[in-house]
């Protein structure tokens, strides 16, 4: 290729770099104008807010007479790094109540993030004493593509596996939670959350509902295949997981803006 185009091919790039980075930098002002103050704070970008942005399809799903997702949430998206709730918390969690990031005590752990978050991402790969790996069927953020039912690493790789709002993706939960059993080493664990709603005993699924539009009205996102219900605990452990679940006090869920009822699963291989 010529000089000359190399050249205008590189000043292009830039300046598409230039005027994304202006784009997002504006967009951020623009919304978090009307969010100024200093009631909740994004662990994330370390700023605070009087209020953060809803976030969500605005569809609620209803069984029995009961609401089991609400649809639409206020106060859910930061305006800056657009984190969510189950982001945020899990980022406190592995923040202040692991050992994870301490390199005198983790030092040399393989870490196995699945379908990455941009922020989560960002903060653990930027720890020198981790061994991070993200994975994923299709996200261009992860570095390997890979099916969570069957994800070709070894037997007993992994120390910490984070797994945050996917299982209710897949097809074959259990397959999938079984592979999660299988990577993790004798006394790792599995971080992992998915959304459980307590006024089900049982988890609703339904194999039979397959187009995007009725999986909204069944599971409230057109995705999901299932709603988790109490027995998700259940569905763990059978793996061969010891289950402990975390659920942060209210004070620390209005602080940072986390959804009040969503716990933490810790699936420990013995």
């Amino acid at each position: 290729m010529p000089v000359k185009s190399l050249i205008k091919r590189a000043i292009t790039a830039r300046c598409q770099r230039l005027a994304a980075g202006l784009l997002n930098y504006y967009r951020y002002q623009l919304l978090s104008l009307p969010s100024k103050g200093d009631r909740v704070a994004c662990p994330f970008c370390g700023r605070d807010y009087r209020k953060l942005l809803a976030y969500g399809l605005d569809t609620a799903v209803v069984k029995n007479g009961q609401v089991i997702i609400p649809g639409r949430r206020p106060g859910a998206q930061c305006p800056r790094c657009f984190s969510l709730e189950r982001e945020r918390f899990l980022w406190l969690y592995l923040r202040e109540r692991t050992t994870l990031l301490d390199a005198k005590k983790s030092a040399g752990w393989r870490v196995l993030h699945l379908a990455p978050e941009r922020n989560l991402r960002k903060a653990l790969s930027s720890y020198d004493h981790l061994e991070y790996i993200s994975a994923d069927l299709r996200s261009p953020l992860a570095m390997v593509r890979t099916d969570i039912t069957l994800t070709g690493f070894p037997d007993n790789i992994f120390d910490v596996i984070i797994c945050s709002h996917v299982l209710e993706h897949v097809p074959d939960d259990i397959r999938a939670i079984t592979e999660l059993y299988r990577m993790l080493k004798p006394g790792g664990r599995a971080f992992l959350q998915v959304p459980v709603f307590s006024s089900l005993e049982k988890t609703f699924e339904d194999a039979a509902v397959t187009a995007p539009e009725e999986r909204v009205k069944a599971f409230g996102h057109p995705d999901h295949v299932r709603i988790y219900g109490r027995d998700f605990t259940d569905r763990l452990a059978k793996a061969g997981l010891q289950v402990e679940t975390f659920r942060f006090d209210e004070a620390t869920v209005r602080k940072y803006g986390l959804f009040p009822d969503e716990d933490i699963y810790i699936g420990t291989r013995q």
